[in-house]
């Protein structure tokens, strides 16, 4: 009966919710925090740029987004099967299940129409949104916390 428990334990710990390093918290090698010129640096001039209450919003295509505040990423956005994969191989167009074997069990899983989005938390001030519609990734947030 003790291992009976035990295993269930094992299991169900390998299911909770993890904090996600920093390390582990990138959309095509740019995170939170990464600075204007180290993003164009890999992907160049973007092909829009939008100012808006002081944050300046890069565009690289239709699928790849990242916002500065005083010149550092505060938001990083993949909403298209573009290749740019976090670090552990999550990304755009993968299997739901593949972000929950990956990260573990979500902080907060949000429902709004038919989509879902899992929230988990990053070691640092920042988290990572994972948007599901009928079971497929169709977007990856990185967020900066903002008080």
């Amino acid at each position: 009966m003790a291992a009976l428990a035990l295993m269930f334990m094992l299991s169900t710990a390998d299911a909770a919710t993890k904090v996600i390093d920093t390390d582990r918290a990138a959309l095509g090698g740019i995170t939170i925090g990464s600075k204007i010129d180290y993003v164009r640096s890999i992907y160049g001039d973007p092909n829009k740029v939008r100012e808006l209450n002081g944050a300046v919003e890069w565009y690289y295509g239709d699928t790849f987004q990242i916002n500065f505040v005083e010149g550092r990423a505060t938001f990083v956005c993949s909403s298209g099967p573009n290749g740019l994969n976090t670090p552990d191989d999550v990304g755009v167009g993968m299997k739901a299940r593949r972000a929950t074997k990956v990260f573990g069990r979500p902080d907060e899983k949000l429902k709004f129409e038919k989509r879902q989005m899992y929230v988990y938390k990053g070691a640092g001030d920042w988290q990572m949104m994972i948007v599901i519609n009928d079971g497929w990734i169709t977007e990856i947030r990185l967020v900066a916390d903002v008080d």
